[in-house]
C-alpha cells in the first residue's frame, strides 16, 4: 500500500476512534481491500448498552468490544468478505483480537501506537499476517 494512502487511512482511523465513548483510550480500525474501505470499528459497548466504556473505578468494562472485533462484526452483517483484506488500526491489537483477525483471513495489519502487550502482534506474525508499524 502506498504511503499516501496509509496516511489517509490512518487519518480516517483516528476520526473513527473519536466516536468511541471510551474515556481513557479511543481506538479505531478499518478493513481495506483493493483501495476500498470495507468496514470500520471503534472500541465501545455492544448495541443496546449505554454509558461509558469504563466502570466507576475507571477500569474497562468487560462488555467493551474492541475496534478490530467491532469491524469484523460489521463485516459479518455485510456482503463483503474480510478474506485478503488489510486492517489499519490506531493501536496494536490484543491477543484475543489477533486470533479473530487471523481467522477472518486478514493479510496485513498496520498500526500506529503500541499496546501494553506484544502477544497479539506476535500471534499475527506467527500465523502469516504481515505486521507494519506506522510512524
Amino acid at each position: 500500500m502506498k504511503q499516501k494512502h496509509l496516511d489517509m487511512y490512518m487519518r480516517i482511523v483516528e476520526a473513527v476512534a473519536l466516536t468511541s465513548e471510551a474515556g481513557r483510550l479511543k481506538v479505531g480500525a478499518i478493513a481495506v481491500r483493493d483501495g476500498k474501505i470495507l468496514a470500520e470499528g471503534f472500541n465501545g459497548l455492544p448495541k443496546g448498552m449505554v454509558g461509558s466504556c469504563e466502570d466507576e473505578n475507571n477500569n474497562t468494562r468487560t462488555e467493551v468490544t474492541h475496534a478490530e472485533d467491532n469491524l469484523l462484526r460489521k463485516l459479518t452483517r455485510s456482503t463483503e468478505s474480510s478474506v485478503g483484506a488489510d486492517v489499519v488500526c490506531s493501536h496494536a491489537c490484543c491477543y484475543p483480537c489477533s486470533i479473530k483477525l487471523v481467522d477472518a483471513g486478514i493479510v496485513k495489519f498496520y498500526y500506529k501506537h503500541d499496546y501494553r502487550s506484544t502477544e497479539g502482534l506476535e500471534y499475527l506474525k506467527r500465523n502469516g499476517v504481515e505486521v507494519i508499524k506506522l510512524c
